[in-house]
């Protein structure tokens, strides 16, 4: 494990799935080793990278173990910067085009996060990839299946959602669906399967971007499409959470940058419930809460489409947490939660 190398050397404190110590180069107690991952960074100064970069920092011999370890996960980091890129170079088929356009889904947001398209065929990505590296690396990828003992594409018929670690590493990916007449029983949203490296508890969409606009306070939101319009609109302190309701681990991986959260789940039943069920997480972490209302729209990707100024005054006029769980409750006869609110 990457942290028992590291407390070798200065001392680690874990907090859930992460820990953190003092920078060796900066001096903050701002350190983050993450071990799924056998990367740390610093939150302060950003100085990071494995192991090797580590000892770099502070005149130590690096350890074979470690190399190892690091050569496998560069290999699937390299890999999936070439599926990236091959995605990328698909964006351009008329059903993509067709359904980019339908959606309101500017250039500059396709740029801005590498969205592509998975095409019904591609059998020449599979063909190279297997010439440059050994099946092991290519699962671990998340782009690509063990089909019978074959390897086959994830995604298919999908615009391609590369998801990136604090790092910027290509470390999973999500697919959308852009035929929503197709299959009703084929789902919208695909991600893909848990690995050493895609945790999908440990994640947040767009956090490598929005952690470095987090004195500002982070934005939490449901999905891909509401982080990529609101950070291409200039809101570049939002994240999402990956279809899942926003876990303990994720809240306690915002708070390593900031106190402020906003919550600005959709404006429907579920998306109610993810925003209760965070603020009653969050309110035990430290968290200052606000609530963004949204009532014109269904969700901010909506909001920055139809108005992006009404995108600033649903912060600037968010609630405090305990304002909102009241009405909610008050709303939903949850009566008991209520009297346990106010106790």
């Amino acid at each position: 494990m990457l942290s028992e190398l590291i407390n070798e050397k200065i001392p680690l404190i874990k907090i859930k799935d992460h820990y953190f110590g003092k920078c060796p180069k900066c001096g903050s107690e701002t350190l983050c080793v993450d071990d799924s991952l056998d990367r740390f960074e610093c939150l302060n100064c950003q100085a990071g990278g494995d192991y090797d970069d580590f000892c770099y920092l502070i005149g130590f011999p690096v350890s074979q173990p470690t190399i190892l370890i690091n050569e496998f996960n560069n290999q699937v980091f390299t890999a999936n910067r070439e599926i990236c890129n091959y995605y990328r170079s698909k964006i351009n088929d008329p059903k993509c085009i067709q359904y980019l356009k339908k959606r309101i889904i500017s250039s500059a947001l396709v740029n801005n996060f590498e969205i592509g398209y998975a095409p019904s065929n591609q059998k020449d990505l599979l063909q190279h990839l297997e010439k440059v590296y050994d099946k092991d690396v290519l699962l671990a990828t998340g782009a690509i299946s063990n089909n019978d003992g074959h390897i086959s594409p994830f995604l298919y018929n999908r615009l391609t959602f590369p998801i990136k670690d604090i790092f910027g590493n290509i470390v999973g990916w999500g697919g959308r669906k852009i035929d929503n007449e197709s299959n009703k029983l084929v789902p919208k949203y695909k991600n893909s399967a848990e690995s050493s490296i895609f945790q999908k508890r440990n994640l947040l969409y767009g956090l490598n971007v929005a952690k470095n606009f987090s004195d500002k306070g982070i934005i939490a939101c449901e999905g891909y499409m509401d982080v990529a319009s609101m950070q291409t609109a200039g809101f570049k302190n939002t994240v999402a959470s990956l279809g899942t309701a926003l876990t303990k681990d994720q809240l306690l991986l915002i708070r390593a940058y900031t106190n402020k959260l906003y919550l600005c789940y959709d404006n429907d039943d579920a998306g109610h419930k993810a925003t209760a069920r965070a603020i009653n997480i969050a309110k035990n972490l430290g968290f200052d809460i606000k609530i963004m209302v949204m009532t014109e729209f269904k969700d901010p990707d909506e909001y920055i489409k139809n108005d992006i100024s009404k995108m600033q005054h649903l912060i600037d006029d968010a609630i405090d947490a305990e304002t909102w769980l009241v009405k909610y409750y008050v709303n939903n006869m949850q009566i008991a939660d209520l009297i346990n609110l106010m106790a």
